[in-house]
């Protein structure tokens, strides 16, 4: 746009400049088509605009992305799973050679949701028949504590 700007500056000098009638044709020719061209691009320009988005599905959306961002990873393209990694971590996930994988940062948003959780981080104390088996499994040794031996 500036380019076609500047052109239509010089044209428009030089035909203040020249007196002869062919240049004067030749300059005014150059002119109209330049004003075409830029008419052109401003049209493309006020078509190109984002029309704003509606906050209500905006909000939604970064309600439902902070719910369930697996929902996003699993049903985006490459260019969605990449955002999707930004958003939820904060920096690359840590690889110590011998112990493997270390805890990720996630990002603000996700630390608070983490923070809400009531229970701490702690695991689930079991119940049940499976846990029996378990713990039973577990106390399998020949301490003194346990009440088989």
């Amino acid at each position: 746009m500036k380019r076609v700007q500047a052109s239509i500056s010089k044209a428009a000098d030089r035909l203040t400049e020249t007196d002869s009638t062919a240049a004067v044709r030749a300059l005014e020719a150059k002119l109209d088509e330049l004003e075409a061209e830029q008419a052109t691009i401003q049209e493309q320009l006020s078509k190109s605009k984002p029309k704003p988005r509606d906050f209500d599905a905006t909000f939604r959306t970064a309600l439902g992305f902070l719910a369930s961002p697996w929902k996003y990873w699993d049903k985006g393209d490459q260019h969605d799973r990449q955002a999707v990694l930004k958003l939820v971590f904060a920096a690359p996930t840590p690889y110590a050679r011998d112990r493997g994988f270390r805890t990720a940062k996630t990002t603000l948003p996700f630390k608070a949701l983490g923070d809400l959780d009531g229970d701490g981080g702690q695991m689930a104390e079991g119940t049940g028949l499976a846990s029996n088996l378990l713990q039973l499994r577990l106390h399998e040794c020949k301490c003194r504590e346990c009440p088989d031996h």
